[in-house]
Order: structure tokens, then C-alpha cells, then sequence
């Protein structure tokens, strides 16, 4: 297949382009996010070291789990377990410096693990949601993939640059993250058949929780006399 043809199949559905265009930059928005907030715990070399692991493994993930796309279609509770397991993340990235469950979070290798595990969930979403667009057109899918490279890696350094600067972005990084998991849950095939959701759960609920997560652990921890993230000032960031 030369390069005109493979153009060509990119081009010949727009519809299907343009969705894949916005669902790549919603979904590597999403995952840079993750990337972005938990390297900016980190400095220097490990920021960067922690930035290109977690992007580049973000890559590999897609290509991999591109090539088994249509088991994964297929599959009953994929997107619930990835669901359950984005709950821990966004949780976790509440946890201030100071905590004893958290400190080893701002460590390199803990912040790896916690990147890694984000980037499988994330990666399936984006290869699932980009698979079913494309519908088999396998230069569509790959052009997909291939854009979501850049978006990861330039994404995830400005987020952990502003983090420093607006700590807050901790918090709209864990809500974000906290619907993305209400809403693998709800669209995952067995809980749809189970649930049957409405229009309302599907919509309203994963705003609820999104809001209601960061909110809750807020509370607990001032109930606790445990500390908070601050929002102005980044408390990972040292001076030079």
C-alpha cells in the first residue's frame, strides 16, 4: 500500500476522522493530565525521566492493545476493573507531602507505578473508543494512535509546569479523573446489560462523583487533622 492510498483511507470517512481527532485530544488531554500532575511531584532529571516513561509508555500501551482491539470490544467487565482502578489513582493523587500513605508517591518509582497504572487504563479507553470509530480501517486507527504521541508528551510537560504555579490543578486533575472512572464503569457491557442505565446516570452521575470525590477527601482529612494539598502553592515544588 503506497502513501496516497494510506491518505486516502485516513480521508475518505471526515466523520470519523474529525471524532477521532476530538476523542484523541480529550483522552491524551486526559492521560497527560495524570502524567502531567504526578510528575510535577518530582525534579529535575526524574520529572523528565518521569514525563517520557509515562508518554512513551502511554504509546506503547495504545500500539499493543491496538493490535487486540476487537477481543477487547468484546470483552464483559474490561472498562469496570480499569474504572475501579482510576478510583485509586485520583484518590491518590489527593495525598499531600507529609503523608505517611503518600510519601512514597513523590519517590521515582512509586510515581512510575502510579503513572504506568494510569497509562493502561487510559491507553485501553483511547484504543477502545478509537477502534470503534475507525470501524476497521486500520490507517484511520493507526493515524489515531500516532496523534496522540505528541499530545501526551507536550500535554504532560505543561501540566506538571502550571502545577507548579497553581497546585489547584492537583484537584481538577483527580475530579477529571474520578468521572473518567464512573463513566468506564457505566459504559462497561456488563454493568450496562445489569444497570440499564438512564440518560441521567450516565450524565449526571460522573459530573456528582467528579466534584464529589476531591470534596470528600477534603473533608475526611480536615476531619482527621491531616493535612491538604494547598492550592496556590505547590508543595513538591523546591526552591533553587
Amino acid at each position: 500500500m503506497d502513501i496516497g492510498q494510506i491518505v486516502q483511507d485516513i480521508v475518505k470517512d471526515p466523520a470519523a476522522l474529525g471524532q477521532i481527532i476530538l476523542f484523541d485530544l480529550i483522552l491524551s488531554g486526559d492521560n497527560a493530565v495524570v502524567i502531567g500532575v504526578v510528575a510535577s511531584r518530582l525534579q529535575g532529571r526524574q520529572r523528565r525521566w518521569a514525563i517520557i516513561i509515562g508518554a512513551g509508555g502511554a504509546v506503547v500501551l495504545r500500539i499493543a492493545l491496538a493490535s487486540i482491539a476487537t477481543l477487547l470490544l468484546q470483552a464483559p467487565a474490561i472498562s469496570m476493573i480499569g474504572g475501579l482502578a482510576l478510583f485509586w489513582v485520583a484518590w491518590r493523587l489527593l495525598k499531600p507531602e507529609g503523608d505517611e500513605e503518600h510519601d512514597a508517591a513523590t519517590s521515582f518509582p512509586e510515581a512510575i507505578r502510579l503513572i504506568i497504572l494510569a497509562d493502561v487504563v487510559m491507553s485501553l479507553d483511547n484504543v477502545l473508543t478509537v477502534a470503534g470509530t475507525a470501524h476497521g480501517n486500520i490507517p484511520l486507527l493507526v493515524f489515531g494512535l500516532a496523534l496522540s504521541i505528541p499530545l501526551l508528551f507536550v500535554g504532560a510537560g505543561l501540566i506538571a509546569l502550571a502545577t507548579d504555579k497553581a497546585p489547584i490543578i492537583i484537584y481538577i486533575g483527580s475530579a477529571l479523573i474520578f468521572r473518567i472512572a464512573v463513566v468506564l464503569i457505566v459504559d462497561d457491557k456488563l454493568v450496562h446489560d445489569f444497570l440499564t442505565p438512564s440518560l441521567w446516570f450516565e450524565h449526571v452521575i460522573p459530573w456528582l462523583v467528579a466534584f464529589g470525590g476531591p470534596a470528600l477527601y477534603v473533608a475526611l482529612a480536615k476531619r482527621g487533622g491531616r493535612a491538604i494539598v494547598p492550592f496556590w502553592s505547590n508543595p513538591f515544588a523546591k526552591e533553587t
